[in-house]
């Protein structure tokens, strides 16, 4: 089921080509967020899912400008809560967030859903700072389509984890990347849409390690200066 859900979400920006649903009337909530950050629209958002995105925005923007990347002022996000996740009609019960960087949209379960209170998020139970992380990843991935559009969904997925985990608690982090067992990436080529899809918890680990221990190939990766991987399944 985790192998579902992160190839669907890392896949979707390949799979959706028509419209997105209508937009809804804003809310007292959406005002407040896009009062806020006028990059940033809420749609079908409580109160906490309101606060946990409007905070998880703010920090994955300010982890790209600390990175020399400010999020362009035309640019925009729409995040839609739901419950089920519907795209196009279909639902999307293996995901939790989904981003289709041909829209700037985001798809989130709600916080209070049978889907996101039943699930375990890196073995741990769900909890506001967990639903955030979600919140985190998906942001980045959006950072990714504004400041380096077209990477490889390998690369903007190890990029997002990396940033995902960066901004988790540093003691959440520390228990969490203590119950995996965790092998190496060594390079680039590890980084392959088998090995996320046979093991995505310990993939996105595995990357955001790598990525800590080399800046300088993290800044390759966002910069698209990195190897070019000729097949994403690497089976060449």
């Amino acid at each position: 089921m985790k192998v579902k859900r992160y190839f669907a979400a890392a896949l979707l920006g390949l799979l959706v080509t028509a419209g997105i649903p209508a937009l809804d009337v804003p809310t007292r909530e959406n005002q407040l967020a896009r009062g806020t950050f006028q990059a940033l629209r809420l749609e079908g958002a409580s109160k906490l899912e309101q606060q946990l995105a409007v905070e998880a925005f703010q920090k994955v923007v300010a982890y790209y400008r600390d990175l020399g990347f400010p999020l362009q002022k035309e640019a925009s996000v729409r995040v839609l809560f739901q419950d089920p996740i519907i795209i196009e009609d279909r639902v999307w019960d293996c995901a939790h967030g989904v981003f289709d960087p041909k829209t700037a949209t985001i798809w989130m379960i709600r916080y209070a859903s049978e889907q996101f209170r039943t699930c375990r998020l890196f073995g741990h139970e769900p909890t506001p700072e967990l639903y955030q992380a979600i919140l985190a990843h998906e942001f980045a991935h959006f950072l990714n389509s504004q400041v380096s559009p077209g990477l490889v969904p390998t690369i903007d997925e190890a990029i997002a984890a990396t940033v995902q985990f960066e901004l988790l608690e540093p003691a959440l982090r520390k228990e969490i990347l203590e119950s995996y067992t965790i092998e190496k990436i060594r390079g680039v080529r590890d980084l392959c849409l088998s090995a996320y899809m046979n093991q995505p918890d310990t993939f996105l680990l595995a990357c955001y390690c790598y990525n800590k221990e080399h800046p300088i190939m993290f800044r390759r990766f966002l910069e698209q200066r990195g190897p070019v991987l000729k097949d994403p399944f690497f089976i060449d």
